[in-house]
């Protein structure tokens, strides 16, 4: 989406864009005067591509500022991993006990809670671990054989 002039960005602009993975068609642009342009994702992250005349190319930059923390769909306690999976990808495959165990092994040491240490958070977390192993352990055994 363009704001503003009609007017055409260089190819230089749109392949730099697209090599920071953004796609520009989908992106608000705004005139910085005489000099350049400016473009938002949405996100709150900015690209400005700035020059001393027309079609002299001075700067092309990114600009981007912390995304917001979604704590409802992707708590960062959950999609820190360096692997870059997210917990729930892993645990909706599983059962309760299963699941809710791999969770609270997974967030140890993530998840912060302004009334506790690093340290008592982590071993809280790592208890719950166990308490949902253990309590898996039980519903295995009552099955009949």
């Amino acid at each position: 989406m363009t704001t503003g002039l009609n007017d055409t960005v260089p190819d230089a602009v749109i392949v730099k864009l697209r090599e920071l993975g953004y796609d520009p068609d989908r992106m608000i642009r705004h005139r910085l005067g005489p000099r350049g342009y400016e473009y938002y994702d949405g996100a709150g992250n900015r690209f400005t591509a700035e020059w001393t005349r027309p079609g002299d190319w001075l700067e092309i930059k990114a600009c981007f500022v912390a995304p917001s923390v979604d704590m409802v769909n992707h708590p960062p306690h959950y999609t820190s991993d360096p692997s870059g999976v997210e917990c729930i990808q892993i645990t909706r495959h599983r059962n309760f006990n299963i699941g809710n165990a791999i969770k609270y092994l997974w967030r140890a040491g993530l998840k912060a809670d302004p009334d506790k240490s690093a340290r008592a958070k982590q071993i809280e977390d790592l208890r719950k671990t166990v308490f949902y192993v253990q309590d898996e352990i039980k519903r295995l055994e009552a099955l009949p054989a």
